[in-house]
């Protein structure tokens, strides 16, 4: 539908004429809330300005003052989480921040995320990974960012666990060429699905259990003990049992044996590293248990087949069962 008729809404905002605006962000809650961002970095104001209406632009107010000041705080984006209200991510000239209550305070996001300056986020909502595209520095992918709606409420408890995003058993596929690690390569998100928990206090041991739908133990992990934590469970069984070679690798006298006269078996012996790692789990339906001292939490979540692969479900279940058994036949279990 074509508009006939616009009004000007900046004359509400207070800010000066010279202000750029360098997004706009409607809400997807509210018809009448949008966001906004404005950049003054051109006419020496470094400070960031973010602005919020909740009446059509009628009026509007300022919700980046819990970001710190400093020359490069200016901001180029503001995005509103998909899934929860007053969410809110803003990307300024060197960082990324995220605000759990609609702008009135702001913690920076950065873990590894170099201090470059952020002009673009989008938030992929099938697998809640958030997408940051930088000047000069690339694109970043923050893996399910789903934790982020439940953070507020896992600060004020002293151990919680977030819910566990659905995960798919994709199949690995390698070009004969690939390009060798680089500064400018990307890379893939480990195998799996992540798991994220927290403890506002150091414990005794933190033991993580996936079971499958027949309450079968799937796989049995140590976790870390203190702090927000994520982790990759790579969906497959325990490994296998791993040879201990008392002997030198043919042709290779300067390898060491440790100080008990063996070695691991690695890939000069035989191409075996692959088969050393347990069966990727089959698509269902499948519990995490996560043992904090002595208290548990369980999660359910759901392991979905690649969508690129033609085997049924129940083919995928026959393989394996039958990639476990072959396991324990030749490598011990």
């Amino acid at each position: 539908m074509e508009e006939k008729t616009w009004t000007n809404v900046s004359k509400n905002i207070n800010m000066p004429p010279e202000g750029t605006i360098a997004n706009i962000e409607p809400s997807r809650y509210d018809a009448g809330t949008a966001y906004i961002s404005l950049d003054m970095h051109q006419m020496g104001d470094f400070d960031p300005y973010i602005f919020k209406t909740s009446d059509f632009g009628k009026t509007w107010t300022r919700i980046s003052n819990g970001i710190p000041k400093s020359i490069l705080s200016f901001v180029h984006v503001v995005r509103e989480d998909p899934k929860q209200k007053g969410l809110l991510y803003a990307g300024t000239d060197n960082g990324l921040y995220v605000s759990f209550n609609d702008g009135k305070d702001w913690m920076l996001l950065r873990n590894n995320l170099p201090p470059a300056p952020i002009y673009w986020l989008t938030i992929q909502e099938n697998f809640d990974d958030l997408v940051v595209a930088t000047y000069g520095r690339g694109y970043y992918i923050m893996d399910d960012i789903s934790f982020l709606r439940e953070y507020a409420a896992a600060a004020q408890q002293p151990s919680y666990v977030f819910n566990i995003r659905k995960a798919y058993r994709f199949q690995e596929v390698e070009a004969i060429k690939t390009d060798a690690p680089s500064l400018n390569s990307g890379s893939n998100p480990p195998y799996g699905t992540p798991m994220n928990y927290y403890l506002k206090d150091s414990v005794g041991g933190v033991q993580i259990e996936i079971y499958n739908d027949k309450n079968e133990l799937v796989r049995s992990l140590k976790g870390k003990q203190s702090g927000h934590q994520q982790g990759m469970v790579d969906l497959r069984y325990e490994p296998t049992f791993k040879p201990k070679l008392r002997t030198k690798p043919p042709g290779r006298p300067c390898v060491e044996m440790n100080g008990e006269g063996w070695r691991p078996l690695v890939t000069w012996d035989i191409d075996l590293w692959k088969g050393q790692l347990g069966p990727r789990a089959a698509p269902g339906k499948y519990t995490a248990k996560i043992k904090i001292d002595n208290k548990e939490f369980s999660e359910s979540f759901d392991v979905l087949k690649d969508p690129n692969t033609t085997g049924t479900e129940q083919e995928i279940q026959e393989r394996t069962v039958l990639a476990a058994i072959e396991r324990c036949y030749e490598y011990g279990c």
